[in-house]
């Protein structure tokens, strides 16, 4: 993947959310994806609480969490660091995540959703904004996924709708 993405978040997304899009961007190398090591957690650390990093394993595709921020903790209750998302999320095999979990790693493209929150789905007053966005090592096979969720309470937002863009 090349410096020009074509990629376009929402104009009403979060401001958090379009500055790690922004700081993704800014560390792309020349041709290819950003690996692991191009990510310096310094420039985003404001952030941090709301980012959340997948290890990708194959044979068979699972994702295991490398780090689960704080304000997911607060709003799950607890910290899933070091855990597969199948272990925790909910008939995760069968759900819309797993799918775009998986079309982000075979395409190397960076996905935005807004939906329901997920990990917490008795909760269904909370709309969460996440967005997905692929490295490579090797600039191409994605290992890691670096994710930001944020929380929306839907009352104070009555107007938010569901989003998916790939």
């Amino acid at each position: 993947m090349s410096q020009n993405i074509e990629f376009r978040l929402p104009l009403d997304c979060s401001l958090n959310i379009r500055e790690l899009f922004n700081y993704w961007i800014s560390i792309h190398p020349g041709d290819g994806l950003p690996g692991r090591r191009h990510f310096d957690p310094l420039p985003v650390f404001k952030l941090s609480d709301n980012i959340w990093m997948l290890d990708v394993e194959r044979d068979p595709l699972r994702y295991k969490i490398r780090r689960f921020g704080s304000a997911l903790v607060s709003f799950t209750g607890r910290d899933d660091t070091g855990r597969y998302l199948d272990e925790t999320l909910p008939n995760f095999q069968k759900s819309d995540s797993r799918k775009i979990l998986a079309g982000v790693v075979e395409n190397g493209r960076p996905i935005f959703r807004r939906d329901r929150a997920l990990s917490a789905p008795e909760k269904d007053y909370v709309f969460a904004e996440r967005i997905i966005l692929p490295m490579a090592a090797d600039g191409a096979t994605v290992d890691v996924l670096l994710n930001m969720t944020c929380y929306l309470n839907k009352l104070s937002w009555p107007n938010l709708e569901p989003v998916l863009i790939v």
